[in-house]
C-alpha cells in the first residue's frame, strides 16, 4: 500500500499524506477535502440514497437525499470529515440536543449513524 506524500508550495519538499505543515520549512500544506467525493446515488446504511452534494466545509459535506424506506421522503444527510472519536461523540450529543427542538425554522433530526473506517 502506497502512501501518497504532499508537497510543500513554498519549498517543493515532500511530506507525509498527513501532514498540515512542511517538516522542513514549517509552512503550512494546502488542505485537502476528504468529505465530499461520495458518488451521487450511493446508497448509505441500505435506506439512504444519494441524490446531489448541495453543500460542503470544513466540517463536511451535505447531500440532497431520499429515505427510501419512508415513501422516499427528501431528507438532507450531512457527512461529517473527521475520523476522531472525540469529534464523533460531540456530534452525537449535538445531535442529541437538537432533535429535541421542534420548530418550522430548524431542521429535524429523524436518525443519526456513525461509522468506524
Amino acid at each position: 500500500m502506497a502512501t501518497q506524500e504532499r508537497f510543500c508550495e513554498k519549498c517543493g519538499a515532500a511530506n507525509t499524506s498527513i501532514a498540515r505543515f512542511c517538516q522542513y520549512c514549517s509552512a503550512p500544506l494546502p488542505f485537502q477535502h476528504t468529505t465530499g467525493t461520495l458518488p451521487e446515488e450511493t446508497l448509505i446504511n441500505g435506506r439512504y440514497q444519494l441524490e446531489v452534494r448541495i453543500g460542503q466545509g470544513g466540517m463536511g459535506a451535505v447531500y440532497k437525499a431520499f429515505d427510501t424506506r419512508f415513501n422516499n421522503r427528501s431528507i438532507a444527510v450531512k457527512i461529517n470529515s473527521s475520523n476522531s472519536a472525540i469529534v464523533s461523540l460531540r456530534k452525537l450529543d449535538e445531535a442529541a440536543s437538537q432533535r429535541s427542538i421542534r420548530q418550522k425554522t430548524c431542521t429535524s433530526i429523524r436518525a443519526w449513524l456513525l461509522s468506524r473506517r
